[in-house]
């Protein structure tokens, strides 16, 4: 209340404020790509499936291992550092044991990139996502990508022109409809072109454009 302005730097982290006697006014910025021709575009590989996070209950690890048990073809990777080792020890519990690999520590980018180029679908089924920067960095790689549907992750504003053929959301809470977007995700035949052109908005320049362009639209003229 004591703030005329407010500019968010995600719309997943956006909520329109009451200001006395002043003006809310909020914006999404898009979050940061690496550009590194590292992050070349290839395809995924056969029933593989990787999750690149933090081992935390927000980034729903447990509902995809649930997810997993119903596709007995499928494979799981799950890589991230543990700040939870309760919750990693729940996630190992409820995994299928012969399809799936964990680990629980940070990965350098060159190791992140092999594994996005070896997958073939990239899950972030988060509680809460903006949009995750694993799944652009997955999609860049050429994984097809699961992620949160729209009251959990802004898809529309961030994943638009890419649903239903590199984006497919989902319910984080129903690890049935998990396995659905996945399922989606290894079956789908949608186009096979690199999705670069769609990610050039998540780099350091348009991050820095969209930055200054929300200041000057909010700060007194």
């Amino acid at each position: 209340r004591s703030v005329s302005v407010v500019i968010a730097f995600d719309r997943a982290h956006f909520h329109p404020l009451p200001c006395d006697g002043g003006v809310g006014a909020g914006g999404g910025v898009p979050g940061d790509l690496d550009s590194s021709p590292s992050l070349a575009h290839e395809s995924g590989r056969g029933e593989d499936v990787l999750i690149a996070a933090r081992f935390l209950p927000v980034k729903n690890q447990l509902g995809v291992a649930r997810a997993m048990n119903l596709l007995p073809q499928a494979r799981l990777t799950m890589v991230g550092g543990c700040v939870d080792s309760s919750y990693l020890q729940a996630v190992q519990t409820e995994s299928p044991d012969d399809r799936t690999t964990i680990i629980a520590e940070d990965q350098d980018q060159t190791k992140l990139v092999e594994l996005y180029q070896s997958h073939a679908v990239h899950v972030l089924a988060s509680f809460r996502e903006s949009p995750g920067l694993s799944s652009l960095e997955a999609l860049a790689c050429g994984c097809r990508v699961v992620v949160a549907q729209e009251a959990y992750c802004p898809v529309s504003f961030y994943f638009k022109e890419l649903l239903g053929k590199w984006v497919f959301p989902c319910d984080p809470y129903d690890s049935k409809d998990i396995a659905r977007a996945i399922r989606e995700a290894l079956d789908s035949s949608g186009p096979s072109e690199p999705v670069e052109s769609a990610l050039k908005k998540f780099t350091w320049d348009e991050a820095a454009k969209q930055t200054f362009g929300a200041y000057s639209d909010c700060l007194p003229k």
